[in-house]
């Protein structure tokens, strides 16, 4: 449905989420296309693949054969093509002068252009035979470029230069000064292009034959016949150490530690390294204790569990002190290790409280929290004070005490002029004897010195006007 905008200029222009993610692939690859264009200085403009595409309606201008529609999609650089996958080709190459304009580039199959390579006036048949205006023998077929082409494709600038590789007996084609892709990097990195190195990494070069491709052994040096047990290179880096505290007290270890003395990861875990029989570098990097537990109960013995430490020791191999469990249960047990909080308060059970999420929590860091940002002091708990719920600071009493106080009715709070409650709460004497006395008698209590009783009080004032 179209809905006129209120401005008047038209209607909403609405475009589907997948044409445009495609068009912004589009784009992208018709940039990187000008900029190669402009790289080799011919005339260029921005050529769009689809436009292409749909202007010889999906036929390669090579072999006259239609680009299957399953794969009829604007190809994406760094992904993985098809042989008959559509690309766009340059009727005359850039590398001899051809421009990037549309009617210049035409669509073909990947397979197609890549034969064709920068050749001019290149066509090829259904049947299969050739016709160009270069040697037969330079042309790649299909299978070959499909096994070797990953390896010999030139990147940057393309060559110019078409015919056989000058190596005798060898069928490639030249590539660039003369040689094919493999025999020139050998030349460039060995100085002769039938010398490649061991593939075991000795760093030696051995002479190959000119059609060789691939990984080269030298024979003895890519096998590694003799390799060490794990439970070998395990025992020959332990050395014994009395068991912890922790592990003899909590979980009544006796026997000793195996500790690890080889080489250690970022966390404090041992590592070892396992070297796979019959291939020098392949092998695999596994925490020691975890290896000692399955030489002594299976390798399966830890599948999707952790290696726990009984004895609290993480470089510790003895089997015995190791404990296959779930990483909940380690994490738990991890907790209850922890006995104090960062700042060294001890979690017993007057100090300790769970929020509602589960987490434990320290009292005393909580009361500090708030009593330094208004008291300017840490929280001091108050000895004489009885009350379990009403928490009181003894320096804040000691600070008060120092300093005159009164009551608001003005009475101060002197040692015999002051009580405090069941829950700390400090009171005025004077203010509980006037809330009864003034009602009954008109006065103020006024205390008796001459009262010998400490226990029942008299007031002066009564004892002076009774008769």
């Amino acid at each position: 449905m179209i809905d006129p905008r209120p401005s008047g200029r038209g209607p909403s222009r609405k475009r589907c989420t997948e044409c445009r993610d495609l068009r912004k692939k589009e784009l992208i690859r018709a940039r990187d296309a000008l900029k190669r264009a402009e790289h080799w200085g011919v005339p260029a403009e921005l050529v769009f693949a689809s436009d292409v595409f749909e202007r010889d309606r999906w036929i390669c201008h090579i072999c006259n054969l239609e680009i299957p529609q399953v794969l009829r999609t604007v190809r994406v650089l760094g992904s993985k093509y098809e042989p008959l996958a559509p690309v766009v080709d340059h009727e005359q190459p850039l590398s001899k002068g051809g421009p990037h304009t549309l009617a210049n580039c035409r669509a073909a199959h990947w397979s197609c252009n890549a034969r064709k390579h920068n050749a001019e006036h290149y066509s090829s048949s259904v049947s299969g035979e050739v016709e160009a205006d270069v040697d037969l023998e330079s042309v790649e077929s299909p299978a070959s470029f499909g096994s070797i082409g990953a390896e010999t494709k030139s990147r940057g600038r393309p060559r110019a230069n078409i015919g056989p590789c000058s190596v005798d007996e060898c069928i490639r084609a030249a590539q660039t000064a003369g040689l094919c892709q493999p025999h020139y990097y050998r030349k460039k990195k060995n100085g002769d292009p039938l010398k490649q190195t061991c593939g075991c990494g000795c760093g030696e070069l051995v002479r190959v034959s000119p059609s060789h491709q691939g990984i080269f052994y030298i024979s003895g040096h890519g096998v590694q016949a003799n390799v060490r047990p794990p439970a070998e290179k395990l025992r020959s880096g332990i050395t014994s150490q009395p068991v912890s505290e922790h592990g003899r007290t909590r979980h009544g270890l006796t026997d000793d530690c195996h500790i690890w003395t080889g080489p250690k990861s970022s966390k404090g875990y041992g590592r070892v390294y396992i070297a796979v029989p019959g291939q020098k570098r392949t092998g695999r990097s596994v925490q020691t204790h975890r290896l000692a537990y399955e030489l002594a109960h299976g390798e399966e013995s830890t599948l999707g569990l952790t290696v726990d430490h009984l004895c609290a020791v993480p470089l510790c191999c003895n089997p015995n002190h190791l404990e296959a469990v779930s990483i909940a249960e380690n994490l738990r047990r991890a907790g209850e290790m922890v006995r104090t909080c960062p700042a060294g308060h001890p979690y017993d059970e007057d100090n300790t409280y769970y929020s509602l999420d589960g987490h434990r929590r320290c009292h005393q860091c909580n009361t500090d929290r708030y009593h330094i940002q208004v008291h300017g002091h840490e929280f001091v708990p108050d000895p004489t004070n009885h009350s379990t719920q009403r928490r009181r600071c003894l320096t804040c009493r000691e600070i008060a005490e120092s300093k005159p106080s009164f009551c608001p009715a003005g009475h101060e709070y002197t040692e015999e002029n002051k009580q405090l409650d069941s829950q700390g709460k400090r009171v005025c004497l004077q203010c509980r004897l006037n809330r009864t006395h003034v009602p009954q008698f008109g006065h103020e209590f006024v205390l008796d010195p001459e009262n010998s009783s400490p226990k029942r009080r008299r007031c002066l004032t009564c004892r002076e006007t009774a008769p």
